[in-house]
């Protein structure tokens, strides 16, 4: 996160110490691989045949990716970002 204080009038800046920007890590940068699915998110819903859903995941370096649907693998990558469409084909009661 960055941040930037001033006061009403912009001619009073808060800094570091040193004077530079502050800036502070959100997450430690050697706290591991994460993850993130973008989407789907809880409000995607598949309409009727024929319809795609966009599958979008982001990690913070580079990972191995590998989707599968029931045990079907759908796909298989090393990426930091993947996005696709899963194409709907049959009915789903």
């Amino acid at each position: 996160m960055a941040f930037v204080f001033r006061n009403v009038d912009g001619n009073i800046v808060g800094r570091a110490a040193d004077g530079s920007d502050i800036f502070v890590d959100v997450l430690p940068s050697d706290d591991g691989l994460r993850g993130k699915l973008l989407s789907p998110s809880a409000n995607n819903f598949v309409h009727c045949l024929g319809d795609s859903l966009l599958i979008w995941i982001e990690a913070n370096g580079l990972a191995d990716v590998e989707i599968r649907d029931n045990d079907s693998l759908i796909l298989q990558t090393a990426a930091e970002e993947v996005s696709f469409f899963v194409p709907f084909t049959q009915t789903i009661i």
